[in-house]
């Protein structure tokens, strides 16, 4: 396997290399080696923009060579920061560079870093270099380029050996792993003079002679191009006939016909073949006349719930019509309505699935919206779904409008897995269009939960067979780990049958015995809310304390909770001594990489050969409670917004603590986040982290005496899982001694020495943001117009100041005068007398209010004549109000008491914001400020509230 060739060739130079980085033209390998044993390997199989090919595209483009791009690097005086971004992007960057006056030089330096970071912060999403440990060694032509090892150098802070044959280790290598076979006699030797070969009277020297003379024999061989029909792919494969006449196949994607080891040992049992058959080989008719015909698409978590909705259906008297197994043709037929591609592949399957039911002529499709799943493990703190997955049916019955087009409507009920008892309400409430009584659908329910509860028995019990017989004859079995829709053979690209024919078993995380008997959550590092990647971590554990087991983590390219999940399945992984290989998949996969991931895996675990690691590698990153009281800490929060953050410290102060707001982020927040978030995580993660490491970084806070507060949402957004992952991140910068504050609609978290009246912070919050509301309204739509430039926001900045006094005492009546100046000062500036067109300003919360990360969006529109609409943060939070409605009638809970709490607090609610509606009247540029509930009555039109 090439991985292990580089590998063996950085050995034998140094003993006790402990990272090798190997960039070529095209492609990228990183090997993590402890205790003298590979631990990890890391491919780049999507992008080149870490890769030499990256800089020979630059040179040319700017008349150098690569030599002399290359050379003139190195008198660079400041290279130019360019960035990680792609090759594309990088274009537009480079010429931005020529503008501002930058030499080529500073260019050329700055491509050379832009290699080194790609590499190492969106890669290998390091964080903490120390994991590379001190024996590094480079490989590849890239590093031929003196102006890129520098830049590794200067990055990492340490030595770093670059053989003098850097782009041909991967060649001697291979020659050494030939050599070792060959004098092992393991490697076959060639027709017809193996006896001489065999000898072992003949000389070490005459021996390696004849060896080496008869490989010349490889030069010698005839061409013949066959077209394999062993699938769809239809793989143009290479015959190489050689004099000995031993054949080799190249070209193949898999070796299901065309093998070069014919006598390899016995495949291995892909036990996905049978959990998918399990999942959807069973009745669809329904007892006497059906109802009507129900369409089910065989996507996303059809691939968990099928057998409850199959049985649930056709006990109501529905048969049941599955759309056809994927393949491409069938994917061709929704591409089109695929509404952005960014999205991931199994989502952008699923119009297809939509189509293919539509042409089986069904009644009606059903598609439900499973907003959480079954609750599996008790000290998890959610089982939410994957927003794409819990959304997308509203999105396909937009993209594709079935109904409309094809007069085949799309049902989608918003369900919940977590309580049945809700569950049958929840479908009664839809089915009874249909006549279904209560019974029935209790019923239909119960027998539903059986046939689930069946099919994960029968897999289980499936599964131990398999685990039992591998472990009995001390066979390697690999846990294929991923969403339950991974299992569908063209999202996984064939990757279980690879794996199979190295002779491993193959089972998913579904097939395990993973329940809260016998795995625990509670010691995860990161927030339990989906329920998918709940089940990640709790395989992860498993594999750990399963001696012959693996994990091989599929992903798909554009996943936002696996930007969270990957990196502590990888953590679990490192901590319990195994090697974790995350493998991407989209629609265009490069199997080649991917058969190189898996063989490296499967052969680095053969080099460890039993080795345990020392105590203490790869330990998990944790952070700690609050140690001591929180009123002697400074506690530091990141900058939000200039219309809200400055009002933050006075709403704690009254409770003895002392806040401190950072300042607004700059492009040292950015390089810090990417160092120590995973890159594929959001801007706004990114940006919250990196401010707060830069902030300690910068040596102005003590790490024992402040802490860092942050808010929570505890949604389905990723967002939710900031707390965490700045956790991690702190941890990985070596400040695991600074506690975290998380702040939500449930309180503060249960740090020790943070003693807070939660009533009275959340009224004063409460306060301050509809005050700033109003302020941020009158703000925008009078600088726009303002004829003295300034005058607007030192109004604007003197009443933010002027807020803290009614923040700190609580004091509405204060506010409400302070409000009435407010408005007359504003209508007293100076304004032009024309039009001025609106632009509303909508997105994510952070970077729709923070000026940073929108690219100053705000004042661009102000300066361009035009005035920036923000909506009212107070919104965000009222929404809570909808929820809490929507909940209750649509059974996702029941409590009478919530409903009462709510229904209180949002007249209480209302009637201050009444109050300052008609103090706004007043404002000379006043717009009625929209009813959220008439919002949340048209928006339900459109999709889901649920």
């Amino acid at each position: 396997v090439e991985t292990m060739a580089h590998y063996r060739a950085a050995r034998r130079l140094e003993p006790d290399v402990s990272f090798i980085l190997d960039i070529g033209g095209q492609d990228m390998k990183a090997i993590y080696i402890y205790d003298n044993a590979v631990a990890e390997i890391q491919i780049n199989e999507a992008c080149s923009s870490g890769c030499g090919s990256f800089i020979e595209t630059f040179a040319r483009s700017l008349g150098y060579s690569v030599r002399e791009f290359a050379e003139i690097a190195c008198d660079s005086k400041l290279p130019f920061d360019l960035g990680t971004r792609c090759t594309i992007f990088m274009n537009s960057k480079v010429k931005q560079a020529l503008r501002e006056g930058a030499t080529v030089s500073d260019i050329s330096a700055g491509l050379a870093y832009s290699v080194i970071k790609n590499a190492l912060y969106k890669v290998l999403k390091l964080k903490d270099v120390d994991v590379l440990g001190n024996k590094i060694v480079v490989q590849g032509g890239t590093f031929r380029n003196p102006a890129v090892l520098r830049a590794l150098e200067v990055l990492l802070n340490k030595e770093v050996m670059r053989p003098d044959i850097s782009e041909l280790m991967g060649a001697y290598g291979a020659a050494l792993t030939a050599l070792s076979n060959h004098r092992s006699h393991v490697a076959a030797p060639v027709a017809p003079q193996q006896e001489a070969l065999k000898d072992p009277d003949r000389p070490a020297q005459e021996t390696e002679d004849l060896f080496f003379e008869k490989l010349a024999v490889g030069s010698d061989f005839s061409k013949k191009e066959i077209r394999c029909r062993g699938c769809e792919n239809r793989c143009r494969v290479l015959k190489l006939t050689f004099s000995s006449g031993n054949h080799f196949y190249t070209g193949n994607r898999c070796e299901r016909r065309f093998s070069n080891n014919p006598d390899a040992q016995r495949k291995g049992r892909n036990l996905i073949d049978d959990q998918i058959r399990l999942l959807f080989e069973r009745n669809t008719e329904p007892e006497g006349e059906p109802v009507l015909t129900y369409g089910i698409p065989r996507c996303l978590n059809m691939y968990e719930n099928f057998p409850f909705w199959c049985s649930l259906l056709t006990t109501c008297g529905f048969r049941v019509v599955l759309s056809s197994e994927s393949s491409f043709k069938l994917y061709e037929k929704g591409s089109s309505t695929v509404m952005s591609e960014n999205i991931c592949f199994p989502a952008k399957l699923a119009h297809g699935h939509i189509f293919d039911l539509i042409g089986k002529k069904v009644d009606r499709i059903f598609y439900p919206t499973v907003v959480y799943e079954q609750e599996e493990y008790e000290n998890a703190l959610n089982s939410y779904n994957c927003p794409v997955v819990t959304g997308y049916p509203d999105l396909l019955k937009s993209a594709v409008n079935p109904e409309k087009i094809f007069k085949i409507p799309l049902d989608n009920p918003p369900v919940s897995f977590k309580d049945f008892g809700l569950l049958k309400d929840q479908l009664y409430l839809f089915f009874r269009r249909f006549v279904i009584n209560y019974r029935t659908i209790s019923e239909g329910v119960e027998k539903g939960v059986r046939a689930q509860t069946n099919y994960k028995t029968e897999l289980r019990s499936m599964a131990k067979t398999l685990l039992d017989r591998s472990e009995a004859e001390g066979r390697t079995i690999v846990v294929l780990c991923g969403r339950p829709y991974h299992a569908d053979p063209l999202v996984n690209h064939g990757v279980p049958n690879v794996l199979t024919e190295s002779g491993v078993d193959v089972v998913s995380e579904t097939a395990l015995p993973l329940n809260a008997d016998t795995v625990s959550l509670e010691d995860v590092n990161v927030l339990t809310q989906w329920s998918y990647t709940n089940r990640l971590y709790a395989a992860a554990r498993w594999v750990t304390n399963t001696a012959n087991a693996q994990m091989v983590q599929l992903t798909s390219f554009g996943c936002g909770p696996d930007a969270v999940s990957a990196d502590e399945v990888r953590e679990i992984l490192r901590h319990g001594g195994k090697i974790h290989t995350l493998i991407k998949m989209d629609e265009i996969a490069n199997m080649g990489a991917v058969r190189i991931r898996l063989r490296s895996m499967l052969e680095a675990v053969k080099e460890k050969n039993g080795k345990t690691r020392a105590a203490g590698a790869g330990t998990m990153q944790t952070g700690r409670a609050m140690v001591g009281k929180a009123e002697k800490r400074t506690l530091i929060a990141p900058f939000f917004s200039p219309f809200y953050s400055p009002l933050v410290p006075s709403a704690f102060r009254p409770f003895g603590y002392r806040v401190e707001v950072l300042p607004p982020q700059d492009r040292g927040s950015v390089e810090w986040g990417l160092k120590t978030v995973n890159n594929d995580m959001c801007y706004p993660a990114v940006l919250v982290a990196g401010d707060i490491i830069k902030a300690f970084r910068s040596g102005r806070y003590d790490p024992e005496d402040t802490a860092v507060i942050l808010t929570q949402t505890g949604g389905q957004c990723r967002a939710s899982s900031y707390v965490p992952l700045v956790r991690k991140g702190l941890a990985a910068a070596g400040l695991d001694e600074v506690p975290i504050i998380a702040l939500s609609h449930k309180g503060t978290d249960s740090q020790a020495g943070l003693k807070i009246d939660e009533r009275g912070l959340a009224k004063r919050l409460g306060l301050g943001i509809i005050f700033a509301d109003s302020l941020a309204r009158m703000y925008l739509a009078t600088v726009v117009r303002e004829k003295t430039p300034g005058a607007s926001k030192a109004l604007h900045s003197g009443y933010l100041s002027e807020m803290e006094t009614g923040i700190e005492n609580a004091d509405y009546r204060y506010f409400i005068n302070l409000l009435k100046r407010a408005v007359t000062d504003f209508n007293r500036i100076e304004t032009i007398d024309r039009p001025v067109p609106r632009i509303g300003v909508v997105g994510e919360i952070f970077v729709k209010y923070n000026f940073f990360s929108n690219g100053n969006i705000i004042d661009w529109l102000t300066g361009q004549g035009v005035e920036a609409a923000l909506p009212p943060i107070q919104n965000f939070f009222a929404q809570r109000f909808i929820n809490e409605t929507y909940d209750q009638k649509a059974f996702f809970k029941r409590s009478l008491a919530d409903r009462i709490k709510y229904r209180l607090l949002e007249i209480y609610s209302n009637y201050h914001v009444g109050q300052i509606e008609r103090i706004m009247q007043e404002f000379r540029f006043y717009r009625k400020a929209h009813d959220l509930r008439k919002l949340a009555a048209i928006t339900g039109e459109i999709v889901s509230l649920a």
